[in-house]
């Protein structure tokens, strides 16, 4: 696994900015081919939208990078010296790092046994067995 030394605000506001770009995009994209195809010109915005769609897609993990730096910077005993952190480079591993700390911070509760006689207990396979044995066919 390869890591990256990130210092979280840069990365947050990294994420940020791709995120606003991406909204500007949205948002001037069409009215550019607009007031291209409206005075008798054509343009074709498909090389644009794909960087786009890489621009949304980059915007989308490295707010995920930035969360996890921003809460491996509140661990102290993850921290390292300096505002810098150390995080996977790859989004998949940030992705399972970030589960992986959300179940050590969160852990799901034990279920609580269900005594014997509670509705929705399943019956004892021995007796259930016994009783489908015994019971008499009717035919």
């Amino acid at each position: 696994m390869t890591f990256i030394g990130v210092d979280p605000h840069n990365v947050r506001h990294l994420a940020i900015e791709l995120a606003q770009l991406s909204e500007v995009l949205d948002r001037c994209l069409p009215r550019i081919e607009n007031l291209i195809n409206g005075h008798g010109g054509h343009i074709s915005l498909s090389a644009i939208n794909l960087v786009h769609g890489e621009i949304e897609k980059s915007a989308g993990e490295m707010a995920a990078r930035a969360t996890l730096a921003e809460r491996l910077a509140g661990d102290p005993s993850l921290r390292q010296p300096g505002p810098m952190v150390r995080i996977p480079f790859d989004v998949a591993e940030v992705s399972r790092t970030t589960a992986e700390l959300d179940a050590r911070e969160h852990p799901a509760p034990d279920p609580e046994p269900l005594a014997p006689d509670a509705p929705g207990r399943r019956a004892d396979r021995t007796s259930t067995h016994t009783s489908l044995c015994e019971s008499p066919i009717s035919g």
